[in-house]
């Protein structure tokens, strides 16, 4: 299978994360996706020199761009949302997303040696999970924040957009994917995309307002568990949930010189 995967960042990168990956196979299948023009990107410490990524891809220089996607702190959902409306997969049969501190560990590269040299399947969708999205007894995992992100109109949203009926039990013991990093087939990433857009106007400005939260960023949080209610839906509807076995490193953000803020 052809695979293409955008690893998101704002300020700083260093493409240590990928050297478990041969270099050309880095450099076909990730693109460095370069996100809110306001800062100053780094590659390697170094300041950008375009001529050196070829893989290097700029939002906010992309024919169709939405500003106000990340200006209202929708972080990672904005690579979602154009890469799918400039079609920046090409012939992918298989489409990732991912951000700058998560390393490709040794079992990562080798999934995805192995998904290149696979026959296509539009069945298996890949993420990062931290549990359950509910348990048997219908109770919300900690990390759903369903205090402060809700739900309901996620879910709501999601049967008005895909023509469903679903309700809340699509949520037992399916797994809470966060962190808005993925891979899956083409007809799945373009669909979840194109809700994320819609989602990013429907959102906005209530979602950041008392009684939910108000800083910048928080409304990425809101897209990253929508995402987490489209899994949950496919896995319903009979597709098949296998974990990218990436390590979200801490360390990494810290060692870039940079913080986030955003997500206190």
């Amino acid at each position: 299978m052809n695979i293409k995967i955008f690893c998101v960042f704002h300020k700083n990168i260093d493409e240590f994360i990928f050297r478990h990956f041969e270099k050309d196979d880095y450099l076909s299948i990730f693109s460095l996706y370069a996100v809110n023009e306001k800062y100053q990107k780094r590659i390697n410490g170094n300041e950008l020199d375009l001529k050196n990524y070829p893989n290097l891809i700029l939002e906010n220089k992309l024919k169709l761009f939405h500003p106000e996607i990340q200006a209202r702190g929708f972080c990672e959902t904005s690579c979602y949302v154009h890469v799918e409306e400039n079609e920046l997969y090409g012939d992918a049969d298989l489409i990732g997303v991912c951000q700058y501190d998560m390393v490709w560990t040794p079992r990562a590269s080798k999934l995805i040696r192995s998904l290149k040299n696979a026959p296509y399947s539009s069945e298996s969708l890949y993420g990062m999970s931290v549990g359950n999205i509910m348990d048997a007894q219908g109770k919300f995992h900690p990390l759903a924040f369903s205090e402060k992100r809700d739900w309901g109109f996620l879910l709501e949203s999601f049967n008005k957009f895909f023509d469903k009926s679903y309700g809340s039990e699509i949520f037992l013991n399916k797994p809470l994917t966060l962190y808005q990093t993925y891979l899956l087939p083409r007809e799945e990433f373009q669909s979840m995309s194109k809700w994320l857009k819609q989602l990013c106007s429907e959102m906005h400005p209530w979602a950041n307002l008392p009684p939910y939260e108000t800083h910048w960023g928080s409304l990425g949080g809101f897209t990253e568990r929508a995402e987490s209610v489209f899994i949950a839906a496919k896995l319903h509807e009979g597709k098949k949930f296998h974990e990218l076995p990436l390590n979200h490193d801490p360390n990494i953000v810290s060692m870039l010189g940079m913080t986030k803020d955003h997500y206190g």
